[in-house]
Protein backbone atom coordinates (compact mmCIF):
# COMPACT_ATOMS: atom_id res chain seq x y z
CA UNK A 1 0.00 0.00 0.00
CA UNK A 2 1.41 3.38 -0.95
CA UNK A 3 1.09 6.43 1.28
CA UNK A 4 -1.22 8.15 -1.22
CA UNK A 5 -3.71 5.27 -1.44
CA UNK A 6 -6.63 5.74 1.00
CA UNK A 7 -7.43 3.10 3.58
CA UNK A 8 -11.12 2.21 3.61
CA UNK A 9 -12.76 1.45 6.93
CA UNK A 10 -16.28 0.52 7.90
CA UNK A 11 -17.43 1.26 11.43
CA UNK A 12 -20.65 -0.21 12.76
CA UNK A 13 -21.89 0.72 16.21
CA UNK A 14 -23.52 -1.75 18.53
CA UNK A 15 -24.93 -0.64 21.87
CA UNK A 16 -26.79 -2.61 24.48
CA UNK A 17 -30.07 -1.21 25.81
CA UNK A 18 -30.29 1.24 22.88
CA UNK A 19 -33.25 1.46 20.55
CA UNK A 20 -32.96 1.84 16.77
CA UNK A 21 -33.61 5.59 16.89
CA UNK A 22 -30.84 6.22 19.42
CA UNK A 23 -28.42 3.99 17.48
CA UNK A 24 -29.30 5.89 14.31
CA UNK A 25 -28.72 9.22 16.09
CA UNK A 26 -25.31 8.09 17.34
CA UNK A 27 -24.30 6.80 13.91
CA UNK A 28 -25.34 10.08 12.28
CA UNK A 29 -23.37 12.01 14.89
CA UNK A 30 -20.27 9.93 14.18
CA UNK A 31 -20.76 10.55 10.44
CA UNK A 32 -21.00 14.33 10.92
CA UNK A 33 -18.01 14.50 13.27
CA UNK A 34 -15.85 12.41 10.91
CA UNK A 35 -16.66 14.85 8.09
CA UNK A 36 -14.90 17.54 10.13
CA UNK A 37 -11.64 15.56 10.01
CA UNK A 38 -9.14 15.32 7.13
CA UNK A 39 -10.61 12.23 5.47
CA UNK A 40 -10.95 11.44 1.79
CA UNK A 41 -14.62 10.48 2.11
CA UNK A 42 -17.29 9.55 4.65
CA UNK A 43 -20.54 7.80 3.76
CA UNK A 44 -23.48 6.51 5.74
CA UNK A 45 -24.12 2.84 5.07
CA UNK A 46 -27.66 1.55 5.32
CA UNK A 47 -28.22 -2.08 6.19
CA UNK A 48 -30.84 -4.31 4.62
CA UNK A 49 -34.08 -3.41 2.93
CA UNK A 50 -36.55 -0.97 4.41
CA UNK A 51 -39.32 -2.75 6.33
CA UNK A 52 -42.63 -3.14 4.53
CA UNK A 53 -44.74 0.00 4.84
CA UNK A 54 -41.79 2.35 5.48
CA UNK A 55 -39.79 4.61 3.23
CA UNK A 56 -36.14 3.90 2.54
CA UNK A 57 -35.23 7.13 4.33
CA UNK A 58 -36.79 5.66 7.50
CA UNK A 59 -34.16 2.94 7.48
CA UNK A 60 -31.69 2.93 10.34
CA UNK A 61 -28.16 4.02 9.43
CA UNK A 62 -26.14 1.18 10.84
CA UNK A 63 -22.60 1.95 9.74
CA UNK A 64 -20.19 4.60 8.51
CA UNK A 65 -17.68 3.98 5.72
CA UNK A 66 -14.63 6.23 5.78
CA UNK A 67 -11.59 6.51 3.50
CA UNK A 68 -8.46 8.11 4.94
CA UNK A 69 -4.83 8.46 3.90
CA UNK A 70 -2.57 6.10 5.86
CA UNK A 71 -0.53 8.95 7.37
CA UNK A 72 -3.75 10.39 8.88
CA UNK A 73 -5.12 7.06 10.09
CA UNK A 74 -3.70 7.28 13.65
CA UNK A 75 -5.49 10.58 14.29
CA UNK A 76 -8.77 9.15 12.95
CA UNK A 77 -8.39 6.02 15.12
CA UNK A 78 -7.71 8.24 18.15
CA UNK A 79 -10.81 10.28 17.34
CA UNK A 80 -13.00 7.16 17.01
CA UNK A 81 -11.70 5.75 20.30
CA UNK A 82 -12.39 9.04 22.07
CA UNK A 83 -15.83 9.27 20.47
CA UNK A 84 -16.70 5.74 21.59
CA UNK A 85 -15.76 6.59 25.18
CA UNK A 86 -17.83 9.80 25.15
CA UNK A 87 -20.86 7.92 23.81
CA UNK A 88 -20.37 5.03 26.22
CA UNK A 89 -20.48 2.58 23.32
CA UNK A 90 -19.64 -0.85 24.64
CA UNK A 91 -19.26 -2.72 21.36
CA UNK A 92 -17.96 -1.91 17.90
CA UNK A 93 -17.84 -3.77 14.61
CA UNK A 94 -14.92 -2.70 12.40
CA UNK A 95 -13.88 -3.99 9.01
CA UNK A 96 -11.06 -2.74 6.85
CA UNK A 97 -7.38 -3.15 6.14
CA UNK A 98 -4.66 -1.77 8.34
CA UNK A 99 -0.96 -2.03 7.42
CA UNK A 100 -1.88 -4.67 4.85
CA UNK A 101 -3.75 -6.79 7.39
CA UNK A 102 -7.45 -7.38 6.76
CA UNK A 103 -9.44 -6.76 9.93
CA UNK A 104 -12.89 -8.00 10.81
CA UNK A 105 -13.31 -7.01 14.44
CA UNK A 106 -16.30 -7.27 16.75
CA UNK A 107 -15.85 -6.50 20.41
CA UNK A 108 -15.54 -3.91 23.12
CA UNK A 109 -14.04 -0.45 22.71
CA UNK A 110 -11.20 -1.55 25.02
CA UNK A 111 -10.44 -4.60 22.87
CA UNK A 112 -10.51 -2.35 19.77
CA UNK A 113 -7.93 -0.09 21.43
CA UNK A 114 -5.66 -3.08 22.14
CA UNK A 115 -6.01 -4.35 18.56
CA UNK A 116 -5.16 -1.00 16.99
CA UNK A 117 -2.11 -0.55 19.24
CA UNK A 118 -0.74 -3.94 18.19
CA UNK A 119 -1.23 -3.15 14.48
CA UNK A 120 0.10 0.42 14.40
Amino acid sequence: MTSDQPVELRLQLQAEDTDREELDRMTQQLFHELREHPVESVERVREGAAPLGTKAVDQVVAAVAVAVLPKLLPSIIDFVQSWLQRQKIKSLSFTGTLNGHPIDFRGSAQDFDKLIRTLT
